[in-house]
């Protein structure tokens, strides 16, 4: 939680202020997220997994895409 009260208070909330939109904050955060993670992973055990953070980076067009199917699945019953 520290760390997602961090990013939230010093990352997102300073890109909405400046006009970016909701989601450009969410992903900036996201891959700040990411980076330091791997950061935090790879140098206490000597390791650095470049397939891991390509995972976790993978992540979120996937969940840009999720979004956008779960709108449309939302709004097929309404067409009907």
């Amino acid at each position: 939680m520290p760390i997602h009260e961090f990013l939230t208070r010093h990352v997102y909330f300073p890109l909405l202020r400046r006009g970016h939109s909701r989601e450009i904050g969410k992903l900036v955060v996201f891959l700040l997220s990411a980076i330091f993670h791997e950061y935090w992973a790879s140098v206490p055990l000597r390791l650095f997994a470049a397939w891991a953070f390509l995972a976790m980076l993978v992540q979120a067009p996937i969940m840009i895409i999720e979004t956008k199917i779960d709108k449309v699945i939302k709004l097929s019953p309404l067409l009907s």
